[in-house]
């Protein structure tokens, strides 16, 4: 682990002022910001599920548009809040036939 020395400024100060930035930096988020979005794997994917589906049911709707996949470090994973809006608007959709 890499230390650092500032000066001028004591430990409290340094983390008085820290967390008056977080804390403003959450508050002008307004709840859409990329800090407080979920990212979870296929496999935690596919536990949302009761019953569990399967990796080629996220491959199917993912050519279909129906998910978007994210890929970080060469592995794919999903934003929980995009995925929960995609099966909402599905339900409303098959729930009207």
């Amino acid at each position: 682990m890499q230390s650092f020395l500032i000066s001028g400024v004591t430990k409290d100060e340094f983390l008085t002022a820290l967390r008056e930035i977080v804390r403003e930096e959450l508050q002008n988020t307004d709840g859409n910001s990329e800090l407080l979005c979920e990212f979870i794997s296929v496999k935690e994917l596919q536990k949302l599920f009761k019953p569990q589906i399967s990796r080629v049911t996220i491959d199917a709707w993912s050519n279909k548009g129906l998910l978007k996949k994210h890929w970080i470090g060469g592995r794919v994973y999903f934003l929980k809040s995009e995925v929960v809006d995609s099966i909402t608007s599905l339900k409303k959709y098959s729930s009207t036939n």
